[in-house]
């Protein structure tokens, strides 16, 4: 994996979704068509917690405080809007990538002392037969 720092020039729109249902959009997106997407948000201090060499994901993801599936264009109660964040990359391998992928994003957000605000965003993208993954954190 490797950050990046995504200039978001178009805000990204998706419906609310039950929370409880995040495991559920876990499976999901995996059959679903080339474009679907699925969204959820944590409270930072909710799922990575401190450790001597620094930030560690916590061994179970609680539920996230919101989640998203793709909405029709221009519409979506859900808004991440058009600004700059630092984001990885990679593929949904299960839940437990998941968790892996957000460890991994903290720690290296951490080690390059990124200033980054708002909640810890994953987002799951059907592409090319495939599940990406993706983290993201606004940067302040």
């Amino acid at each position: 994996m490797q950050l990046y720092t995504l200039n978001l020039a178009q805000s990204l729109r998706w419906d609310d979704q039950e929370t409880s249902g995040w495991t559920q959009a876990l499976n999901d997106v995996n059959p679903a068509a080339d474009g679907d997407e699925r969204v959820a948000f944590w409270h930072p201090v909710d799922i990575i917690g401190e450790s001597a060499d620094g930030p560690r994901c916590i061994a179970q993801l609680p539920v996230p405080f919101r989640c998203g599936k793709k909405a029709a264009e221009d519409s979506g109660s859900i808004v991440l809007e058009a600004t700059r964040y630092l984001f990885t990359q990679a593929s949904l391998e299960g839940e437990a990538s998941v968790r892996e992928a957000i460890e991994w994003f903290a720690r290296e957000a951490w080690w390059t002392e990124a200033k980054l605000t708002g909640p810890i965003i994953v987002r799951l993208v059907r592409e090319d037969g495939k599940t990406a993954l993706q983290v993201l954190r606004e940067l302040g």
